[in-house]
């Protein structure tokens, strides 16, 4: 079987809260749903991809750009997002899982293709830090070998114990692109740094924002 990549995606609506000092509701709502349908785009070039939301509307506008969808029954988070998928995936042990967020369109194919390349036996963990290096903006594993979720600042140390604890082979790549997830302010100035490297709904929101 090909290998699966796994994105949870929270409603739009709800998405961005802490860029409220740089965008409004509205705007907050189009910068989400662009970088999630980009990253879908890019992320479906290299493998089947399962969208895990709790969003009807995001499962509508995921599966419209080819992706499966797991539905969830309410908002419980990244982590339970992502322990739904690998449950999902039970049957298929020996399958890859390259777990991504929905907010990272600097995200190139050959970063997916190259971290699924590096994950050559059942019990390897690739790792893929954010931008100031504590965060986890990507995960490569065996869907029968996955391991406690961690998300947020701290959680690439904590995935590193967890691997050491399990005895798994973890290797910590740095990918640009990936690295990128936007969050804070200062991530969407980068954002904009990068627009004209970044695909086109991403692009065409911060052009069209730089212009309100």
């Amino acid at each position: 079987m090909p290998p699966q990549i796994v994105i949870p995606v929270k409603s739009f609506s709800a998405a961005k809260q802490r860029l409220s000092s740089s965008l409004n509701s509205a705007e907050r709502a189009q910068l989400a749903e662009a970088m999630c349908l980009d990253v879908i785009e890019i992320a479906i070039t290299v493998a089947p991809v399962l969208v895990v939301t709790h969003a009807p509307e995001v499962g509508r506008i995921a599966t419209a750009a080819g992706a499966e969808v797991l539905l969830e029954d309410g908002m419980h988070g990244h982590r339970h997002a992502a322990e739904r998928a690998v449950r999902a995936l039970s049957h298929r042990p020996e399958d890859m899982v390259l777990l991504i967020p929905s907010d990272a369109p600097a995200v190139s194919a050959d970063e997916l293709r190259d971290l699924l390349q590096r994950a050559t036996s059942p019990g390897d963990l690739v790792l893929v830090p954010n931008r100031d290096g504590e965060g986890t903006n990507g995960m490569c594993f065996r869907a029968g070998r996955s391991i406690p979720f961690h998300f947020g600042p701290g959680s690439l140390a904590k995935h590193r114990s967890e691997a050491k604890r399990l005895s798994l082979r973890c290797q910590v790549v740095e990918k640009d692109g990936l690295a990128l997830d936007i969050d804070t302010a200062d991530d969407l100035v980068e954002l904009r740094r990068r627009r004209r490297m970044l695909p086109k709904r991403t692009a065409a929101f911060l052009c069209s924002a730089s212009r309100s």
